[in-house]
């Protein structure tokens, strides 16, 4: 059995945001019991990504977040290859969630899609940062939205309902900024920005496409242990 596999640079620029954001992931998988196998920073490369893949072929969903271009990701890489149009083959079977990154369902997610890959959860646009202001942490709220992404599927939902649950969300903060215009200085430029992550993400392939987290789960010894003192116990209280 091989684990979930969370990948996010945090050298280039900005892409420190968006890890901020991978390993705000990260600890929700961790809050429920579920391991994850992850790359962060310069093991964010094209030789561990493509050997881990390669090596545990049974991992059934890949999470991204940093810079993207259209049939690749970038990873921790100037050159931009951890992941290429030409290495999809190595997706089959996987759901893949590229956010926050730009343009991955244009031509990688669908590439990865039509070479087995079950299915894609990506932007056809860029994908923008959001930064704290004096007048509001725009940051926080886009840490909030996507979340709500990833919860959906820890939870056990179909990709596209995390989509909705990501939509959902992210148009609460449209309304916050839309109501605040005359008074937050920056309101405008991150309904903007909001809009776009929210408007030109998608999901590509089978929608109804879930993962099953609860074989990834953490064996704690202890709390299996505590169960069965305790029903031993109850059987001669009875």
């Amino acid at each position: 059995m091989s684990y979930p596999l969370a990948a996010a640079g945090y050298l280039i620029p900005p892409t420190s945001w968006s890890f901020a954001i991978i390993k705000r992931v990260e600890e929700e998988f961790a809050a429920r019991g579920f391991q994850l196998i992850k790359l962060h920073g310069p093991l964010a490369n094209r030789y561990t990504f493509l050997w881990t893949l390669a090596m545990y072929p049974e991992i059934p969903l890949v999470i991204y977040g940093g810079h993207g271009e259209v049939d690749r990701l970038c990873g921790e890489s100037y050159t931009c290859d951890m992941l290429t149009v030409k290495d999809v083959r190595f997706l089959k079977g996987k759901i893949v969630v590229a956010c926050p990154a730009c343009l991955t369902a244009r031509q990688l997610g669908p590439a990865a899609v039509a070479a087995g890959a079950k299915a894609w959860l990506g932007s056809v646009s860029y994908m923008y940062a959001q930064f704290p202001e004096a007048e509001h942490n725009y940051f926080a709220d886009w840490v909030d939205y996507t979340l709500q992404l990833y919860r959906a599927l820890i939870e056990g939902r179909t990709v596209l309902e995390a989509l909705e649950a990501y939509q959902a969300k992210g148009s609460q903060y449209l309304k916050l900024y839309y109501e605040n215009l005359q008074r937050w200085p920056n309101a405008d430029w991150n309904y903007q920005a909001a809009w776009k992550n929210l408007r030109y993400f998608t999901v590509l392939g089978d929608t109804s496409a879930k993962v099953d987290l609860k074989k990834y789960q953490r064996y704690d010894i202890w709390s299996s242990l505590s169960s069965a003192i305790s029903a031993v116990l109850g059987s001669f209280i009875k």
